[in-house]
């Protein structure tokens, strides 16, 4: 039993890295300039940051259902998802969301790679705008 949990141990320790590349990614996210923000304080960037560019990852039906005001939609499950993360301006400070926060940090690896370094990730996605009685927008 203690050979089995031993190479258990070691399959995961050596095996993680490798599986969970944008896992890993994400938690040294901090030196890159990402900001894990929460509702309240993602809706005070919007009022104090005029220039702050607000991107919705989700699909387009979830956007048209309700979203933060002034928000771009660019669809995590498009085919051309990349190519558009990777033509975002870098010199653009990004307040990025989805439904969850699960799509938006997967996202983050993306921005990161395309040289993206002002991002504010919505923790709990537009979830957490909603919890906390923030305005949606529908048009």
């Amino acid at each position: 039993m203690r050979v089995f949990r031993f190479l258990l141990i070691s399959f995961f320790i050596l095996a993680g890295p490798v599986t969970t590349l944008q896992a890993a990614e994400i938690g040294t996210l901090g030196k890159y300039g990402i900001r894990h923000v929460t509702a309240p304080q993602a809706a005070e960037l919007i009022e104090t940051q005029k220039e702050i560019v607000i991107l919705d990852v989700r699909t387009p039906g979830e956007f048209n259902e309700g979203h933060v005001a002034g928000a771009i939609n660019i669809d995590y499950h498009g085919d051309n998802f990349a190519q558009l993360i990777g033509a975002l301006d870098p010199d653009q400070h990004y307040l990025l969301y989805c439904r969850s926060g699960f799509r938006s940090g997967r996202t983050l690896p993306l921005m990161i790679r395309a040289g993206l370094s002002k991002i504010s990730h919505l923790d709990g996605g537009i979830n957490s705008w909603n919890a906390a009685s923030l305005p949606l927008a529908t048009q």
